[in-house]
C-alpha cells in the first residue's frame, strides 16, 4: 500500500480544496476534459445492479480483509470502484492515508478495493458523493450490457446520447457488441 501512502503525502502539499481525480493509468479514457464540479469525496459506482456481494471477487476481497460479518454488511452495496475517485485533495489525502494503513504486506495491490468499499460504507458514507455508472461521469465498462451504449467514431455515448467524461476498463470491451 506504499502508493497510497505516497499519493496522501503528495495531495497534502496540495490545497485542500484543489480539485483533483486519482485514476488507474492503463486503461482509463478521458473523452472529455471533466466538467463537473470535483469537491468533498466523489465515488464512482460499478453498474447499479452489480453488488458486493453478488460479485466473486469484490465479496471475496471484502471477506479476507474484514471478515464474513463486515461482508454481510455489505453485500448489498453497489461497488465503488477504486480506480477512479474525485474529489478535493485534503479528502482524498485523508483517504488514501485510510488505506495505507489498513493495508499491510501481505495485502494483494488489488485489494485496495475491498478496502475502499470497507470506508466508503463506514467512515466515509455519510459525507461523499455517489455517481452512478449509468448516469455519472464514469462509465465503468465491467458490467455494460448490449444496447446501453454505442460506439460513434471511437467515443462511447450511451444511449441517451450523453457522453460520460472518463471511460474505465475499456479493455474489457475488446470483441463485445455494443449496440
Amino acid at each position: 500500500m506504499m502508493r497510497h501512502a505516497a499519493g496522501a503525502r503528495y495531495l497534502s502539499t496540495l490545497s485542500p480544496d484543489e480539485p483533483c481525480v486519482l485514476c488507474d493509468s492503463r486503461d482509463v479514457v478521458f473523452q472529455a476534459k471533466p466538467k463537473w464540479r470535483i469537491e468533498g469525496l466523489q465515488l464512482h459506482q460499478e453498474a447499479s445492479r452489480a453488488c458486493i456481494g453478488g460479485s466473486s471477487i469484490n465479496a471475496l476481497w471484502v471477506y479476507q480483509l474484514f471478515g464474513q460479518s463486515r461482508l454481510e454488511q455489505l453485500k448489498y452495496n453497489p461497488i465503488i470502484n477504486c480506480g477512479i475517485i474525485s474529489g478535493s485533495a485534503g479528502v482524498l489525502s485523508r483517504l488514501l492515508h485510510d488505506i495505507a494503513a489498513l493495508g499491510n504486506d501481505k495485502c494483494h495491490p488489488a485489494q485496495d478495493q475491498g478496502i475502499v468499499n470497507h470506508l466508503v460504507y463506514g467512515k466515509y458514507r455519510n459525507t461523499s458523493t455517489f455517481f452512478t455508472n449509468e448516469t455519472g461521469p464514469v462509465l465503468h465498462c465491467s458490467y455494460l450490457v448490449v444496447g446501453e451504449f454505442i460506439e460513434d467514431s471511437g467515443i462511447l455515448v450511451r444511449a441517451d446520447g450523453h457522453i460520460p467524461t472518463i471511460v474505465h476498463q475499456y479493455d474489457r470491451l475488446y470483441g463485445r457488441q455494443l449496440g
